[in-house]
């Protein structure tokens, strides 16, 4: 793994803790590589962690966010979104690309009921959700709704939270 090598060039080098570790993350059947995120977090808890990959399986992404990742950005995104994804993470806690988002919704909604799954979200989660499904960003929701994209995110993540515990 990658990890050990980051820690003894990190120690070696005596620099500091990174406030965000890109993750280029391959995950193929036999290993999935997430596991990683695992052990970054343990030894960086103040790390944010941002996965970078082609792998657009709903079910990697949720678990990569589980494991925890900060956020998901797919190879397919352009340096200036790879740029803007790492300063939403570090600015306002996450960041998952509209494609991952648009999966996660997709995956969550074949997951449960739609009755059940609204009564869970609270009304501004209820607006969130439906912005996101319009292929809204987290700016354009900020603006549409009156709150700072922090609040967008804050909820994004309350939502994908109470998805999951549903569908443990």
């Amino acid at each position: 793994s990658d990890l050990p090598q980051f820690e003894t060039s990190r120690s070696k080098e005596k620099l500091k803790v990174p406030d965000i570790i890109v993750i280029d993350s391959n995950v193929n059947a036999e290993y999935r590589g997430l596991d990683i995120l695992s052990r970054f977090t343990e030894l960086y808890p103040f790390t944010k962690l941002l996965v970078y990959t082609e792998v657009e399986e709903e079910d990697i992404i949720i678990e990569s966010i589980i494991k925890g990742a900060c956020g998901y950005l797919l190879k397919s995104n352009t340096l200036y979104d790879i740029y803007l994804a790492i300063k939403e993470c570090c600015e306002h806690g996450g960041f998952i690309s509209n494609n991952a988002m648009l999966k996660i919704i997709n995956y969550l909604q074949h997951k449960q009921t739609g009755f059940e799954k609204q009564e869970e979200l609270s009304e501004k989660q209820r607006e969130i959700t439906n912005c996101l499904q319009q292929g809204f960003t987290y700016e354009e929701i900020s603006k549409q709704l009156g709150v700072t994209r922090f609040t967008v995110n804050y909820h994004v993540q309350r939502i994908f939270r109470k998805m999951m515990e549903k569908s443990k």
